[in-house]
């Protein structure tokens, strides 16, 4: 994305309503592992529903790889969206914000995961929850980012686009480890 508003560290300074960037800011979402794992949605035309089924409703999560592309996939179904992605690789955050430091989970371990919803045309801040992912899921994202090497690969846009002249978002969940985001 173009512009995003500041690392996942300092939202706890933040309140609801509060402007995070410069408008407009444009449509996506980005996975942040530095400082604890954090989804940034910038979405447009907002409707209450998906606001409030973002902030409080179902959430489901998962994780894909294919042709070396590690995929963060995500649900809200009570907002009424579909399946959403967000392409990752180590080395492009490294590069920001230098060095991760991925947690040791066992068996049954559980990774926090912050979601940070603005609304592009404002670049107001609309939503902030912390959901569990749900061990599998906290597992194959851990695990798939370590096998990620610490330069992104010189073709790293053509496989993005690859996959997506492939498979949409809904096709990549039908394939990916998913689970239930918890409260």
């Amino acid at each position: 994305m173009a512009q995003t508003p500041p690392g996942s560290g300092s939202w706890k300074s933040l309140r609801l309503g509060d402007q995070v960037g410069k408008p407009p800011l444009p449509e996506g979402a980005e996975l942040r592992l530095k400082g604890g794992p954090a989804l940034l949605m910038i979405l447009h035309d907002l409707s209450p529903e998906e606001i409030w089924g973002i902030r409080r409703g179902r959430a489901l999560f998962g994780v894909r790889e294919v042709e070396g592309v590690l995929f963060f996939l995500y649900t809200f179904p009570d907002a009424g969206l579909g399946w959403s992605d967000a392409p990752y690789h180590r080395a492009l955050e490294e590069r920001a914000s230098g060095p991760l430091d991925l947690p040791e989970l066992g068996p049954e371990g559980r990774l926090l995961l912050q979601v940070v919803l603005v609304r592009g045309e404002d670049a107001r801040l609309m939503g902030l929850r912390v959901l569990t992912l749900g061990p599998r899921v906290s597992r194959a994202l851990l695990d798939g980012v370590a096998r990620q090497g610490k330069e992104v690969p010189p073709d790293w846009s053509r496989r993005i686009l690859s996959v997506y002249r492939q498979m949409g978002s809904e096709e990549l969940a039908r394939g990916a480890i998913v689970e239930a985001g918890g409260a």
